[in-house]
């Protein structure tokens, strides 16, 4: 009965954790069938995704100790009454060597061992290779308009009592008759669709068809006998009965014994019992009635059958054929998603669809409710048959709510009798605003509502999904599951009660759940959303028996996260996903996850997501989990798990959703990194003779496809090499040519692969051997200090004030100041000009007559450059609220680099606790005489910059804000001046923003 089509050279073993290394090198190289893509999977990152998938089994093709060929085997989440294969996979140099062949075989029969009657599995409509192979071994492709969903019932064929006899003298896949053509199967007839089976070897043929909603045997013809139901229409408005005939043919010569006993299925009610005899052909009339739903028939889900037990000469087989109930008609209150105003006249819409063969007249009141008025609740409506129809329906709103209602409602349909037909239909329509709190019943789900934001439970597959009405959710939570092995138990099981009640300014969604997998275990999930958009989710689990869990029980809280310009904690630094093919979950390795939130900045809305950091995060195929230990619990111990937190359009900015998660807020924010690299000198941009460019892949994905790397000085060559993906390089260096000192030079890479470009640039900043000379010279203003690293060159004096008041670039002066002498200038009096630096809250005249004092000093920043320059102090010793505080702007360079650096430092010895800390530079960007641009670069975001100009002078400042405890130094981010003789983004000088300084960078 059995056939076992296994390639001799080709073992099917079940999965073990010592296959994983070679699950994973068949996955890393079978990216192209699964439409190209080159992540890179490990064996810790296979176990541990098949260690928390939820399969029963995982089926391995192995040939010369390599996996070639990959079947997951579980429940069919979606339906009952079949199990499922998730995924398929034979690597690439084994296609067409029957090895999917032989792991579709090895499931088909362990469902049969199993007892399950169907086998279900998805594809796609142009994987023309699998298609037909799946067909031969049993599957049907039933026709849906957003979906290739086959169905396989081989397993009922070989369960069937009354089949065994044929099946021991044919092979149900060497001798199937079927057509295996690339498109949906079937044919349909009164609204059925039928599948059929048909054999025939050696004078023995056998048919046996299937009726696609009832997922049972319709017909069987044997070369015995033929026996088929028949039924007028698929499509039955409950309330009634209606007619079955079976038609039995009896082909053998001798009599045929049948007993046909009909079996009570849903809402079908069938009491059919009769014995016949048949010597030719006999119909057996039977009536079953179709009693009343209280929801639409699902297409997805197995429908309610017609079924009997037979008895054929002595062996048994089930016949089902599927009715969809329906209503007499669809009805449905449409309301406009968008935001609600009290007391506006707005448009609802009713929308009707008649199940009735006839035109029918349908009437009903809709009821009132305490926080709406109709413009006219009466609703007369008449329909054609089987059409549809919309009927407006105006309204007020007294507040905000949901109003959900069992409406009674008559039809009479046009079929000369004049009989009424009175139904009731639930009716519900949520209208929110900004405001309110509300929750109820919304028949597929329910939901709780606080101000624009929504939760919804949906009462199938317990999604508990977000909402807001300015746009569509980001992240949703998925059903729990109980382990180890996870059970899907409750992507089907339904909440055993729903408690919603408003608790403070939170509105809070319970449900109550009981395992039937784990018989001792309950759970409540417990949901509070607060009108800002943050939702809260825990569980609190239960051991409800008298005897500890003898298992190491782990509960699983799924959630899924679109990667919709995410931001990514990953190895200590953040990753700006901003391009969509970097945000892809799979390119990133969870384990590597580094902080305990996620964050999409979306469209409309952002959409964050945080756990505790105490919990695991886990990969769950295309979603994650946080996972919790609960280990054997006690008798009637409960464990509550530490929440869960999702914020809805509550945060805009990452960093600020960043500090909730973690519950602090760090002085310094990091800036983003990207997910390609381009860098020299580990991030540094000041180059020597001997630097490197690196090029950086930080997603796990190999870089395939070919870099350029192009200069824009005249003469330098533009450097080309291409990448292979199967080398799994995930970095490449490259020598820098000469370049020129002295000169800022940007670096621009293209990256091109397949359908893939992109490019990134950064600047290269030349240093060279020598000193920044350094001299102290008197002159009108007292001993003014000198630098220069040759490109540069750099006064100050300390009795002038806290500023630089000359700098000059190859030259050319950049400074304007009233040097020697602080004087009236514009708003300002005194003004200094140039470079200089102050304390909110303080004037300059308050500042100018504080103490003052310069040094030269030398100072390694956090990239390890050593920077020579002019410290210039200001104690401040009169001003009342900033007494003890010493000022210090520090003004640096770097042999031969021409940029100037400068930073300030702010020491507190007032005793007292400050919090500004700005960093001002004044600078004349120059004239159209002037080859060269100068860029004032300073750290963005983390400190703050503008510009102002009017027709004496053009001003440029960057503040940055720090506490400043009393006793403590703090120091600002550096902001750079950086001369070049071509325009440069930020992104090219980011490695500039990078910088730091602190107490420990003295030279």
């Amino acid at each position: 009965m059995k056939s076992v089509h296994v390639l001799d050279p080709v073992q099917i073993v079940e999965y073990e954790p010592c296959y994983a290394q070679a699950v994973a090198d068949m996955w890393n190289v079978s990216q192209e069938s699964w439409g190209g893509g080159n992540r890179v999977r490990s064996a810790e990152s296979v176990d541990r995704e098949l260690e928390n998938a939820g399969n029963l089994k995982v089926f391995l093709a192995i040939h010369d100790d390599e996996v070639v060929g990959f079947c997951s085997f579980s429940h069919y989440k979606q339906d009952e009454g079949a199990l499922y294969v998730p995924l398929l996979n034979v690597r690439p140099d084994y296609h067409g060597r029957k090895v999917g062949k032989a792991l579709i075989l090895k499931a088909v029969e362990t469902t049969v061992d199993m007892g399950w009657p169907r086998l279900d599995l998805f594809t796609w409509a142009g994987n023309t290779k699998a298609v037909p192979m799946y067909k031969k071994c049993g599957f049907f492709w039933e026709k849906k308009d957003n979906s290739v969903h086959l169905m396989n019932f081989i397993p009922t064929v070989l369960q069937t009592e009354a089949l065994l006899p044929y099946l021991k003298r044919i092979d149900w896949y060497a001798d199937s008759l079927r057509s295996l053509e690339i498109q949906p199967d079937g044919h349909s007839e009164n609204g059925f669709d039928y599948f059929e089976y048909a054999w025939h070897k050696d004078g023995t043929s056998l048919r046996v068809e299937f009726e696609k909603t009832g997922r049972g045997i319709r017909l069987i013809e044997t070369n015995d006998y033929s026996i088929h139901t028949e039924i007028d229409d698929h499509d039955l408005v409950f309330g009634s009965s209606y007619p079955v005939r079976y038609v039995i043919r009896n082909k053998s010569g001798a009599p045929l014994a049948c007993t046909i006993r009909g079996q009570d299925d849903k809402n079908i009610r069938f009491a059919l019992e009769q014995s016949v005899t048949v010597q030719d052909t006999t119909v057996v009339m039977g009536e079953f009635q179709l009693d009343q739903v209280l929801e639409e028939q699902s297409d997805w889900k197995t429908h309610p059958a017609v079924a009997s037990i037979w008895t054929i000469n002595g062996k048994k087989a089930e016949f089902r054929t599927g009715i969809a109930p329906k209503f007499p008609a669809k009805v449905k209150l449409e309301v406009k998603g968008q935001e609600q105003y009290v007391g506006v006249p707005g448009e609802a819409l009713l929308t009707f669809e008649n199940n009735f063969k006839e035109l029918a007249l349908f009437e009903f009141v809709l009821p009132s409710s305490e926080f709406i008025e109709f413009g006219n609740a009466r609703v007369s409506v008449r329909i054609p048959a089987k059409e549809k129809a919309t009927v407006p329906i105006m309204y007020t709103l007294r507040h905000f709510g949901l109003y959900s209602e069992d409406v009674e409602m008559t039809a009479i349909p046009d079929n000369g009798d004049g009989t009424a037909v009175t139904f009731i239909r639930k009716l519900h329509g949520i209208f929110k605003g900004n405001t309110g709190r509300f929750g109820g019943d919304a028949v597929d789900h329910w939901v709780v509502v606080n101000g624009p934001h929504t939760i919804s439970l949906n009462k199938t597959n317990n999604d508990l999904w977000p909402s807001h009405f300015q746009g569509s959710n980001q992240t949703w939570w998925t059903y729990p599951r109980i382990g180890k092995p996870y059970s899907a138990e409750f992507s089907k099981k339904k909440a055993e009660s729903v408690n919603m009640y408003q608790d403070g300014d939170v509105m809070v969604l319970e449900a109550e759940y009981r395992s039937d997998d784990y018989p001792a275990v309950a759970f409540t999930s417990i949901a509070r959303l607060s009108a800002n958009g943050i939702a809260e989710r825990y569980f609190e689990i239960r051991n409800g028996s008298e005897e500890a869990v003898q298992d190491e029980l782990h509960f699983i809280e799924p959630f899924h996260h679109r990667s919709n310009r995410l931001v990514l904690p990953y190895d200590g630094h953040y990753y700006d996903l901003e391009d969509r093919y970097a945000s892809n979950f799979d390119d990133w390795e969870v384990e590597r996850i580094s902080e305990n939130w996620l964050f999409s900045r979306g469209e409309k809305l952002s959409c964050g997501f945080c756990w505790d950091p105490s919990v695991k995060l886990v990969r769950l195929e295309w979603q994650f989990g946080i996972e919790h230990e609960l280990g054997r619990l006690a008798a009637g111990q409960t464990f509550r798990t530490p929440s869960t937190f999702l914020a809805i359009g509550t945060y805009t900015d990452w960093w600020d959703f960043r500090s909730y998660a973690q519950k602090r807020r760090d002085p310094v924010r990091p800036l983003l990194k990207d997910h390609f690299e381009l860098s020299v000198n580990g991030g540094n941009p000041f180059i020597g003779l001997d630097a490197k460019l690196v090029v950086r892949q930080h997603r796990n994905q190999p870089l395939g496809g070919s870099i350029t790397l192009s200069f824009c000085s005249e003469g330098s060559e533009t450097i080309k090499e291409t990448f292979r993906q199967e080398d799994a390089v995930h970095s490449a260096e490259f020598a820098l040519p000469h370049r020129p000192t002295g000169v800022i030079e940007p670096v621009r890479m293209r990256f091109e692969a397949d359908e893939l470009r992109f490019e990134r640039s950064m600047a290269l900043i030349p240093v060279t051997e020598g000193h920044v000379q350094r001299q102290i010279r008197r002159g009108a203003a007292g001993e003014t200090y000198c630098c220069s690293n040759g490109p540069l060159a750099f006064e100050a004096s300390p009795d002038f004030g806290t500023a630089l008041h000359s700098l000059v670039y190859n030259g050319e002066q950049w400074l304007d100041s009233s040097f020697p002498e602080a004087g009236p200038r514009s708003w300002w009096n005194p003004w200094h000009g140039g470079i200089s630096a102050s304390v909110q809250g303080m004037s300059p005249l308050s500042q100018q007559e504080e103490r003052r004092s310069a040094e030269f000093v030398s100072l390694t920043d956090s990239m390890g450059n050593m920077w020579s320059g002019v410290a210039l102090h200001t104690h401040i010793e009169k001003h009342e609220k900033n007494r003890g505080i010493e000022l210090s702007l520090f003004a640096l360079l770097l042999p031969g680099a021409p940029v100037l650096c400068c930073t300030t430092r702010l020491t507190n010895r007032s005793g007292k606790v400050g919090s500004d800390l700005p960093s001002e530079g004044l600078i004349r960007y120059g004239s159209d005489h002037r080859r060269t641009i100068v860029h004032a670069l300073n750290r963005y975001p983390g400190s703050n910059a503008h510009a102002y100009t009017n027709n004496q002078l053009v001003d440029y400042s960057a503040s940055q804000n720090r506490p400043l405890l009393s006793g403590a130094s703090a120091w600002t981010a550096p902001v750079f001046f950086a001369f070049a003789e071509v325009p440069l983004t930020y992104q090219e000088l980011r490695g500039l923003a990078e910088i730091r300084f602190d107490d420990n960078n003295r030279g």
